[in-house]
């Protein structure tokens, strides 16, 4: 995404395009949020994934000094607990909290979607030993395999700084996208819904194979959720850019 001084986008069109499931007659539902900022979010420091601890954090960056964050000027950073395996959650959606962006109930094998966002680790896990994982997910504040569709890093992948693939419903499935993260480097990651199966695309470029089969898939789906998830003492940051839904619904 590029900005103007004013901190308006300057690109055109939508992030993602057309979307999917053009031709189908269904009107298309877009949520958008560029400007992520903290009344849009529940802040999970008190129900914490993982074990409770301290340091604990989610909210708004604005830094358009930093060089990183030149076409970055608002993005949600999450920050987790320093005590071992402690994490933190941040998600907007249909959850039972005040200060969330109500989205509608979604079916996410019903009618094609897509979805995208841009994400940046300042440091990755294969030195600080923890992972981060960013995605949509049944239920919001508990672990993202829990039942869910996402992209991932972690040391305890194959490849603990490549982006991961994963999908599941109590058990992951985990595909290696052969792509490396780079350490404090924006990376869009993109999930798309075209009728018969669930593509991954980092950077437009489909990853993990050509789709898994909507069959294998989690349904009813119906929050957005960001997760950080440390493995060890040391306190890890994930910065979340803009979130992007476009998916064909009956009127």
């Amino acid at each position: 995404m590029q900005y103007d001084a004013s901190g308006n986008t300057t690109d055109a069109g939508s992030p993602c395009g057309s979307g999917s499931g053009g031709g189908l007659s269904l009107n298309p539902f877009t949520y958008f949020n560029d400007f992520l900022v903290a009344t849009a979010y529940k802040d999970y420091v008190a129900g914490s994934i993982g074990s409770p601890g301290s340091g604990h954090a989610c909210g708004p960056n604005i830094n358009p000094s930093a060089t990183n964050y030149q076409n970055h000027p608002g993005v949600l950073v999450l920050t987790s607990g320093t005590t071992s395996g402690a994490g933190e959650s941040c998600y907007s959606g249909n959850a039972n909290t005040s200060n969330t962006e109500v989205l509608p109930a979604m079916n996410l094998s019903a009618n094609p979607w897509t979805w995208q966002t841009s994400v940046n680790v300042p440091v990755l896990p294969g030195t600080t030993a923890g992972s981060y994982t960013v995605g949509l997910y049944r239920y919001a504040g508990t672990f993202p395999w829990v039942n869910g569709l996402w992209f991932s890093l972690s040391s305890s992948n194959g490849v603990p700084n490549d982006w991961y693939c994963g999908y599941g419903s109590g058990t992951a499935t985990l595909t290696d996208s052969g792509v490396a993260a780079g350490a404090a480097t924006w990376a869009t990651l993109k999930m798309a819904q075209d009728g018969t199966k669930l593509h991954w695309y980092i950077a437009g470029t489909e990853v993990c194979g050509t789709g898994v089969a909507l069959a294998s898939i989690p349904n009813a789906v119906g929050s957005f959720e960001w997760d950080v998830v440390a493995g060890t003492s040391t306190s890890m940051e994930f910065d979340v850019d803009y979130v992007y839904l476009q998916m064909q619904v009956t009127r």
